[in-house]
């Protein structure tokens, strides 16, 4: 696999680029229901459905958590953009032995309280209009043995009457006792789905 490798001009560089990226593109980025700072290691769960969405999360630590930034990434994708490497990515290949290893490394990483972790369970890219989602496996191995605060979040971007998107991030906190893969994803979905309508609200 391939381990992060965090250089400090990288992760300067990328707080600066992700603030950058977010005050050009979008008229405004909105955290809702933000449960705010922790001093707990953070799993952030979340919708992968655009080029943005590690750097909304980038921007949201900097901003919010100030910890050390991590994301696990498929190693086919982060071979072909290995400077993110340098900022906190590392690899996971499902269906090889790698992945046990991938596996006990998040769980490392969440042993320590200055980190953060961004995961995308459903494994791809998929639609903003998809309504529920799977997830692989694995996130129990992360969580065992750990007490990390586990944050949902949906990113819901909409343009409405103006010019540039706006960009909605609901926040979550599930049940404490929800550390299994099959428990977190129905809570997911329950959470994803309220996320819908109320992004519907916004349009009155």
């Amino acid at each position: 696999m391939i381990y992060a490798r965090h250089t400090r001009i990288h992760t300067a560089f990328f707080r600066y680029y992700s603030k950058w990226l977010m005050k050009k593109n979008f008229a405004a980025v909105k955290f809702v229901d933000d449960p705010g700072p922790t001093d707990r290691p953070v799993l952030i769960i979340g919708n992968h459905f655009s080029w943005y969405d590690g750097f909304f999360m980038n921007y949201y630590n900097s901003l919010v958590l100030g910890k050390k930034f991590h994301v696990m990434m498929l190693e086919e994708q982060l071979k072909d953009r290995m400077f993110l490497n340098k900022t906190g990515a590392f690899s996971i290949k499902p269906g090889s032995r790698d992945v046990i290893e991938s596996l006990n490394y998040s769980a490392s990483l969440l042993s320590d309280p200055g980190n953060m972790l961004l995961m995308y369970p459903a494994g791809e890219i998929q639609s903003a209009y998809v309504s529920s989602f799977r997830f692989m496996k694995g996130l129990d191995k992360i969580l065992s043995g750990n007490d990390p605060e586990v944050r949902f979040y949906a990113c819901m971007v909409d343009y409405f009457s103006e010019r540039k998107p706006s960009a909605w991030i609901y926040f979550h906190l599930p049940p404490g006792e929800c550390r299994d893969t099959e428990c977190l994803e129905e809570e997911y979905n329950k959470f994803y789905r309220a996320c819908i309508d109320r992004q519907n609200e916004n349009r009155t």
